[in-house]
């Protein structure tokens, strides 16, 4: 199984990209006075940040659909499961943040 140090280091590294992302988009918003350039940024990452969320739901419902018909059962522990969800949520936010990067050069 996974130790206990690995997924304590995952944690750390996952939650540190998540507020290094944060205070990036925030630092990024006040320098550009949320003008409609930035906005237009904003705009652009936010419907990719949706399309990888709306890509996590049907990887999801995949999964529970295989689980269904698959012959031998699977078990996973709940802590195994919301430190999973917890990492898919955070690493919206740094996927959210490269996005308004790469927008933030071509607009």
């Amino acid at each position: 199984m996974i130790s206990q140090t690995s997924i304590l280091v995952a944690i750390i590294l996952v939650m540190g990209l998540y507020f290094y992302s944060v205070g990036k988009i925030d630092g990024l918003k006040r320098c550009y006075h949320n003008d409609e350039r930035w906005q237009q940024v904003c705009f652009h990452a936010n419907r990719l940040v949706r399309c990888y969320y709306q890509g996590l739901i049907v990887i999801v419902a995949i999964v529970m659909t295989g689980s269904l018909f698959a012959s031998q059962k699977i078990s996973l522990s709940l802590n195994l499961v919301l430190l999973i969800f917890t990492f898919s949520i955070c690493l919206g936010s740094f996927i959210e943040y490269l996005a308004v990067k790469y927008f933030d050069k071509t607009f």
